[in-house]
């Protein structure tokens, strides 16, 4: 008998914590493209559907584009800050 894990138990996280590459885009104003470079140098966490492929997509946790959002934000106040001295 061949038993299948259910895929929500193989995921990193939890299917509904997850996000698409445009919709990341959406998130952040920017391409897809800019996505994919910020999972790539680990800016915001990401798995691929198929990792054996190359063409795979990814699926984006959504916390991790919210915290890399607030980064950018509080980056922005303290450059913001140093500016106004």
């Amino acid at each position: 008998m061949n038993f299948r894990v259910p895929d929500d138990q193989l995921l990193p996280w939890p299917p509904r914590e997850s996000i698409s590459v445009p919709r990341a885009a959406k998130m952040l104003g920017c391409a897809g493209k800019t996505v994919r470079n910020l999972i790539e140098e680990g800016a915001i966490r990401a798995y691929k559907i198929r990792p054996d492929k190359p063409t795979s997509r990814y699926r984006i946790q959504y916390g991790s584009v919210v915290a890399y959002i607030k980064e950018i934000r509080r980056k922005s106040l303290l450059d913001d800050d140093e500016s106004g001295r």
